[in-house]
């Protein structure tokens, strides 16, 4: 179902749309068309300029280049406030990794001297929201992700089962040397393995 899925863009959505109600606000967006049409959708004013921004948000943005980082350095100099959906730095595909919104919310954070406030995982806005539309609490809540500093942090700061799948961008070896607070309750090769894993609250 549509409405079971919260993708970052919607949490940027969820957010802002808190922060600018009845204000006149404006948005400086860098990422792709899903970002944008979950922001017009909850009817955030956008911007294409750097002098009347109020907050730059900064996704997955495959066209990002350096007149765009040179936009977004000027909004955030001039006060705007500095919002990254994901922090993710690489991207998996069928060739390998790419870059992600990551690598360029890190270029803008070294530049800028600013730090963004993380929207997603490991950031517990996100999973919070989640929990509280659906009615969840930690004790009834399993989290299942491929990503040890961001899907397992999470869950371990909500107290959340946590499940890894390792057919994603956690290897076999980087979760061997993983600290306690990153090792995850249960540990599966896909997502195909999850129905017959016996898990236990608690």
């Amino acid at each position: 179902h549509l409405e079971d899925l919260f993708p970052s863009s919607h949490l940027a959505a969820i957010y802002l749309g808190h922060k600018t109600k009845n204000k006149n606000i404006k948005v400086l967006v860098f990422g792709e068309e899903g970002l944008f049409e979950e922001l017009r959708q909850a009817r955030i004013k956008l911007t294409s300029t750097s002098k009347d921004a109020n907050y730059v948000v900064v996704g997955m943005d495959r066209k990002f280049n350096f007149e765009k980082l040179k936009l977004a350095y000027e909004a955030i100099l001039n006060g705007a406030k500095f919002v990254a959906t994901n922090k993710d730095v690489t991207y998996p595909t069928e060739e390998g990794t790419v870059p992600a919104a990551g690598a360029i919310v890190k270029a803008l954070e070294v530049s800028t001297h600013k730090r963004a406030l993380l929207l997603g995982k490991p950031h517990l806005f996100g999973l919070k929201t989640v929990m509280k539309s659906k009615g969840y609490t930690s004790a009834d809540t399993i989290l299942v992700g491929d990503g040890l500093e961001t899907d397992i942090l999470v869950g371990k700061r909500l107290k959340i089962v946590t499940v890894l799948v390792l057919s994603g961008i956690t290897l076999e070896k980087m979760l061997q040397k993983a600290p306690p607070s990153l090792k995850p309750d249960y540990v599966i090769q896909s997502l195909l393995d999850l129905p017959s894993l016996k898990i236990g609250h608690g």
